[in-house]
C-alpha cells in the first residue's frame, strides 16, 4: 500500500476535523500525519503522526533559521524516509511553504489543498504584515510554489479555484476536489424538502469571516416581510 504524509503544521484543531474524517477515510493509501506540534484538541490516538525537528523547537535560533532557509534536519529526513512515502498532501497554501522543503528534501510530488483564508484574503492584507512578518513574502512565495513542476493544487469548490486563479495560480495546475461526506453518518431526511417546516441550519465557527451578522440581518429581514 502506498503511503502519503498528511502536513499540518498543528496537528490538529477542533474546527478540522474534516482532515481527520478525510485521512481516516483513506482505503488505497496509508496515511501519516505530520506537523510541528499536537495540539491536544482532536483526539488522534488511532492515527499514525511524526512530528518534524523535535530536537530543534521552532523558537530556537536554530530552529527559526531552519525554518526561515527551508532546511529540512538529517533526523527528519531519515525518519520520514523510513515511512516509505509516494507524496505529500499539504492542507491550506500557508502550511505548503513549510511542507515543501520536507516534498524537495524527499523527492516526492506535493499535493495542496486550499480551503479558504489561504487563498480569498486578499495580496495586500498579507504583504501589510497582518498576520506576522514571516508571512508578509505568503503571497510571493505561493505563486513560486505554484511555478514547481512537482506542486499541484486542489480546491474545495469551484469559487476557490476561480479565486485561486485570481491570485496568480496557473489554471492547469489546480483542480476542484469537494471535501466529501460520510453517507454512513449523514443521509437525506425521507420526507421532501417541500414537506418540511422552512428551518434555516447555519453550520461554522461564530466568527467574522464565516458571516453569521449577515444571516442574522437576512433572517430578520425575511420574518418582518
Amino acid at each position: 500500500m502506498k503511503t502519503v504524509l498528511v502536513y499540518r503544521n498543528d496537528l490538529l484543531p477542533l474546527s478540522e476535523v474534516f482532515i481527520k474524517e478525510q485521512v481516516m477515510a483513506l482505503r488505497d493509501w496509508r496515511p501519516v500525519l505530520v506537523g510541528r506540534r499536537v495540539l491536544d484538541q482532536l483526539p488522534l490516538d488511532d492515527l499514525d503522526i511524526r512530528i518534524v525537528d523535535q530536537q530543534q523547537s521552532a523558537q530556537t535560533l536554530i530552529g527559526k533559521i531552519r525554518r526561515a532557509f527551508g532546511i529540512v534536519s538529517t533526523r527528519t529526513k531519515r525518519e520520514l524516509e523510513a515511512e516509505n512515502p509516494q507524496l505529500v498532501h499539504a492542507h491550506f497554501g500557508t502550511d505548503a511553504l513549510d511542507a515543501w522543503p520536507i516534498s524537495r528534501a524527499l523527492d516526492l510530488p506535493m499535493l495542496v489543498t486550499l480551503h479558504g483564508y489561504d487563498i480569498n484574503i486578499r495580496r495586500q492584507w498579507w504583504e501589510e504584515g497582518n498576520l506576522g512578518l514571516r508571512m508578509r513574502s505568503y503571497p510571493r512565495r505561493l505563486l513560486q510554489l505554484a511555478q514547481q513542476s512537482r506542486v499541484t493544487f486542489t480546491a474545495v469548490s469551484h469559487a476557490l479555484r476561480r479565486r485561486a486563479i485570481e491570485f496568480g495560480i496557473p489554471p492547469q495546475k489546480i483542480q476542484v476536489n469537494y471535501i466529501g461526506i460520510d453517507v454512513r453518518k449523514f443521509r437525506p431526511a425521507e420526507l421532501p424538502i417541500a414537506q418540511r417546516p422552512p428551518h434555516v441550519l447555519f453550520v461554522g465557527r461564530l466568527v467574522e469571516k464565516k458571516g453569521c451578522r449577515y444571516l442574522i440581518e437576512a433572517m430578520s429581514r425575511l420574518l418582518r416581510g
